[in-house]
């Protein structure tokens, strides 16, 4: 029979059908998750959106505040809008540093929820492509006729080409597993587990061809990109080089197994036949092993300018310090864990076990690597080995601390899950390119396994696959064992190939609608025309707040807050702050203050008191339903149901203090002593809040209370696998301001309604806000009256507003049976003529800023002696500050969270200018990092094979002399 020409050269090396197998590989997991996005109801079919958990709070706001900046062209250093001030070029790092990001200039604001859908499923189609680019490039010799059903290329023709297909089907199994989609609102993870799959090409380029380009740009991309997930590919790496390099060591072995080797001697010269010269020029583990760690090395330093500074910065923030579990234990079965790489199985979201769905071919594939004969030990056992650590990583808490990077991750378990999957998925992908070895009956034979599998799973742990669940995987299996007993039918193999990856994809498919669905009902898409119903109104205000100051430094807050980063979301300097990044001691800080925070990483303005609101610069705030109970704001314009307040007493961004405020921190469990403490220590004020004690009425499940409302009213539960009332009411004996302070450390719901003495509580305006706004209304008599609703889990401050003489303030706790716990309640009213005189004694010690940008401020200011400028800022070491132009170094109060600077007396200028600690530095390893990339790549190649050339020599030489001497030895 003739003999096909070039079979090898024209479809490995020209790359026949590589388009097409990397648009399917791009385009089809686009296609499915838009169709599941359909399948909820996401706009334009309906009225959701992609926003939900932290894509909604976090996620989309940090988004809007980059494409701002990237549209004015302002600093990515720092940002107003977060958190009275925050960094934000360590911000970026881990949210929004994605090159697509970019893309987010074409997309108007009322179109963010669109912008956030195109950037996900595109960033899945690219794990699709970039996986079928590894997969074609590394494990596909033969181009279409890798995987066949022939051993003989000269008798192929069409019904030999599998491997498109089978290309095809694998990169959806990745772009589309479990963990992709458990987390596909984590959107800032995506670039980075797509872009794995380079990683470990330009890692086995590395090893086996000399060439790192592709692993150095990749693994850099991957650093800046999202540092986070780079860490476990980084991780994963350094794991994956001693398998890749087994790997081809295993290769090399296999290849020369089939050459002959042998030496001939003409008088000193010496001939090395083909074979015997690969022999000595086979890859040495040090050499490249020394080679992998500088190219690392070199894709680091590459990165250090984003890196640098951002881990500078992070040695602030809650994740720093966790300690080491104190015993170690496992947390689940195998056959749990087996059973998860099912089908249909709901995402682990919150909790539960690792997200390692990939198809479940890979139950079909894995026992048939484990036993292939085809397939060089060396390589099974490196594989193999990787997969049960990652295994034992997921089940052994210590690995799992280790892994999360010595912190103990807040829910979203197993974050490293994805390369768990990458490696089965590699591995089964192998497995197909030896299916040849086994015949129809074994194949069939393991498929029924798998369908076994399914049926004991359904008896042993019904709690992971129900009946409906474990109906479907039964029905994939025996398709599956149905196309098996085909495959080796002739001429049907290419054909069979075919239906595998459509039956494949259609199974990965209804898993990926399945879960989408899941995360819809159980974490919710918000409504799309809600959550950008406010962008026009608030826009009005921010402008409206804008032509007030007149270029004056400001800061503003919304009420009630749309989502914990409202100021990034909306554009206008504020308050709230929700961010990984977040310095720990200004969260502290906050709770002390009694402002919502968890303590960690976040605060958030609900409700404050006037003190607060002046002393932070909040000098705007935007009601959105209802008026205020806030006599002394003052009402600047409305747009729709919105209105915007000016506080006249606020601050701009700090005041000079007292010598003895360097020292102050807050110390006492009542906020209002706090704030009190920390007025007297700024300027020597006079106390401002009062307290008052509140009266019990009537409650069930609790012990008489103890306390008053300085020390705190405390209630405890008498059961607590009971429900829990309590209820209070605070009399108004004279016009003024009450407060309240609520701390629990349970899901607490908190009632708060006003009335008349004498008038029956029922007769009240009555409203429910869910998001803990107050609802306001005016009675026939022109009192604004008061309802709250809200339900807490922390401290936090609640403002009655100003209440007139003889109001009476009801206030009632509510505790399901599994919430019983301790309350314990403050209760203050604020003295109007103390606060006045305290503002006006700190007004006129005031910083008056002039200028203000992004990144830097100026101000004057004039200190009657020697003090501390305390500024409303959360301390950061990389504000750089001078005084009438003198570098000077800056402190920080109240436990490290605000930044202060000592002063001396006179008038002076500030300037403030913020410059991420570490950033210069950074800067000069990245333009290192870059220069050696341009000087070694180049010539890395030659120089490579030139050192190996040479060695081969000399093993040669050292081998020649040995045989000689026992030539001669024997004659």
């Amino acid at each position: 029979m003739k003999q096909r020409p070039n079979v090898k050269s024209k479809n490995a090396k020209t790359g026949s059908g590589k388009g097409r197998v990397y648009f399917l590989s791009f385009i089809i997991p686009i296609a499915i998750m838009l169709l599941a996005y359909s399948i909820v109801q996401f706009y334009p079919v309906g009225d959701r959106s992609p926003l939900t958990i932290d894509l909604y709070h976090q996620y989309v706001a940090f988004l809007s505040e980059f494409k701002r900046k990237i549209e004015a062209s302002a600093s990515l250093f720092y940002s107003w809008s977060i958190g009275l001030g925050t960094n934000f070029y360590a911000l970026l790092a881990y949210y929004a540093a994605s090159p697509m990001n970019w893309l987010l200039v074409f997309f108007p604001m009322s179109h963010i929820t669109e912008a956030v859908t195109f950037l996900t499923v595109t960033k899945l189609g690219f794990a699709g492509l970039f996986f079928a680019i590894l997969l074609k490039n590394e494990l596909c010799p033969q181009g279409l006729y890798t995987i066949r059903d022939e051993e003989d290329l000269t008798r192929l023709g069409k019904e030999g080409h599998g491997t498109d297909a089978w290309i095809v089907t694998f990169s959806v199994a990745y772009a589309l597993c479990a963990f992709q989609l458990a987390f596909s609102w984590d959107i800032m993870w995506l670039d980075v587990t797509a872009m794995l799959p380079l990683v470990i090409l330009g890692l086995n380029r590395l090893i086996k061809e000399g060439r790192s380009g592709l692993y150095i740009f990749s693994l850099a991309f991957c650093l800046l990109a999202n540092y986070y997930i780079a860490f476990f590919v980084c991780f994963f790496v350094a794991l994956y080089f001693f398998v890749a390099f087994m790997t081809a060591r295993a290769g090399e072995e296999e290849m020369l197994k089939r050459r002959r080797s042998r030496v001939v001697t003409r008088s000193d010269r010496l001939t090395l036949e083909e074979g015997f010269y690969l022999k000595d020029l086979k890859i040495r583990f040090w050499p490249v092993a020394i080679r992998f760690a500088v190219m690392t090395l070199i894709a680091a330093a590459v990165s250090m300018i984003l890196l640098l500074p951002t881990a500078i910065s992070l040695a602030d923030t809650s994740a720093a310090g966790d300690k080491f579990p104190t015993s170690w234990s496992f947390r689940f079965s195998l056959f749990d864990f087996m059973t998860h790489q099912l089908a249909t199985m709901s995402p682990s979201i919150r909790d539960g076990l690792p997200n390692v769905y990939n198809g479940i071919l890979a139950l079909i594939f894995l026992p048939l690597y484990i036993f292939s004969e085809r397939i060089p030990m060396k390589e099974k056992l490196a594989h193999l080995s990787l997969l049960a650590f990652l295994f034992l990583s997921f089940n052994a808490n210590g690995l799992d601390f280790i892994w999360h990077g010595l912190h103990y991750p807040n829910q979203l378990p197993y974050r490293y899950s994805f390369l768990f999957s990458f490696l089965l998925i590699l591995m089964c992908f192998r497995t197909v390119t030896v299916i040849r070895q086994y015949s129809a009956k074994t194949l069939m034979t393991t498929a029924a396994l798998g369908l076994f599998f399914v049926i004991l799973a359904e008896k042993l742990s019904p709690d992971l696959l129900g009946h409906g669940m474990a109906y479907v995987n039964m029905f994939f299996f025996l398709i599956y064992i149905f196309l098996f007993s085909f495959i080796w039918k002739k001429d049907y193999f290419r054909t069979v190939s075919l239906l595998f990856a459509v039956v494949m994809i259609g199974e990965i498919a209804i898993n990926t609608f399945l879960a989408v669905g899941h995360i819809a009902q159980d974490e919710v898409y918000t409504s799309r025309s809600n959550f950008i119903s406010q962008f026009d109104d608030m826009d009005k205000l921010i402008d409206l707040a804008k032509d007030q100051e007149q270029g004056d430094f400001f800061r503003m807050e919304a009420i009630p807050a749309k989502t914990t980063n409202d100021g990034a979301l909306f554009g206008y300097p504020g308050f709230t702050l929700f961010s990984s990044t977040s310095r720990e001691d200004t969260a502290k800080f906050m709770r002390f203050m009694a402002f919502h925070g968890n303590n960690i990483n976040s605060y958030k303005y609900v409700e404050s008191t006037p003190i607060g609101d002046s002393l932070f610069g909040l000098k705007y705030l935007v009601y959105k339903e209802g008026q205020t109970r806030d006599i002394l704001l003052e009402e600047v314009g409305k747009s729709g149901d919105m209105t915007l307040y000016r506080n006249p007493y606020a601050l701009e961004i700090g005041a000079v203090a007292d010598p003895e405020f360097a020292k102050w921190q807050p110390q006492f469990t009542n906020p209002f002593k706090n704030w009190n403490h920390m007025l007297k220590k700024m300027a020597g004020l006079e106390n401002v809040f009062v307290p008052v004690d509140p009266v019990v009425v009537e409650g069930s499940n609790f012990k008489p209370s103890s306390g008053d409302g300085e020390s705190g009213l405390r209630f405890s539960p008498e059961q607590n696998d009971k429900a829990t009332l309590m209820r209070l009411e605070v009399p108004v004996d004279q016009s003024q301001y009450v407060f309240l302070a609520v701390n629990v450390s349970k899901d607490t719901t908190v009632k708060i309604k006003t009335k008349k003495a004498g008038q029956d509580l029922e007769e009240n305006y009555e409203a429910t806000n869910p998001t803990g706004a107050s609802d306001t209304a005016k009675d026939p008599s022109g009192t604004v009256e008061l309802t709250q609703n809200r339900s807490i889990h922390w401290i936090e401050t609640f403002n009655l507003g100003y209440c007139e003489a003889g109001d009476i303030i009801d206030v009632s706790f509510e505790q399901k049976q599994d919430k019983a716990s301790d309350v314990t309640v403050y209760a203050s009213t604020l003295s109007l003529d103390s606060y006045k005189a305290a503002m006006a004694e700190l007004h006129s010690r005031a910083i008056d800023v002039t200028e203000w940008h992004e990144s830097s401020l100026k101000g004057q200011y004039k200190a009657e002696k020697d003090g501390m400028l305390y500024l409303s800022v959360p301390h950061d070491s990389s504000w750089q500050v001078k005084i009438d132009g003198e570098k000077v170094e800056t402190a920080s109060v109240g436990k490290g969270a605000l930044l202060a600077v000592p002063t001396t007396a006179g008038s002076h200028t500030l300037e403030m200018h913020f410059i991420p600690k570490g950033f210069w530095p950074g800067l000069g390893l990245s333009l290192l990092g870059i220069l050696l990339w341009i000087i070694l790549i180049p010539r890395e190649k030659a120089l490579v094979m030139a050192y190996r050339k040479k060695a081969a020599e000399k093993r040669y030489q050292k081998r020649l002399a040995k045989a000689l001497a026992k030539q001669k030895k024997g004659a």
